[in-house]
């Protein structure tokens, strides 16, 4: 495994549970943000909504997570950047709603 984390004193078994596991978690990410533009592109989300904020950012750090053991530079900086837009998103959406409330 050529991932960011140091996995050479695991034997083979717990080299496989983890392998298995990143996969997991990236499947589980890659669905996160498949649902969310799903949610989107057939109008049950804005663009712009909280949820589809959080479940954009939610996939995007499962993604990570999953590239900390099968890292790709590119698929790690598309993240990061997925990650930082997400964030604005629902900094912006949970500042809108507070000046509305008040």
């Amino acid at each position: 495994m050529s991932g960011m984390l140091n996995l050479g004193a695991l034997n083979a078994s717990q080299l496989e549970i983890v392998n298995t596991s990143a996969h997991i978690v990236g499947f589980i990410g890659m669905a996160c943000v498949v649902l969310a533009f799903w949610f989107v592109v057939s109008e049950r989300w804005k663009p712009t909504s909280l949820s589809y904020n959080i479940l954009n950012g939610i996939g995007a750090v499962l993604l990570i997570l999953s590239l900390c053991v099968h890292f790709n530079l590119g698929s790690f900086v598309i993240e990061i950047f997925w990650i930082s837009i997400s964030a604005m998103g629902i900094y912006k959406n949970l500042t809108r709603r507070k000046l509305v409330a008040a």
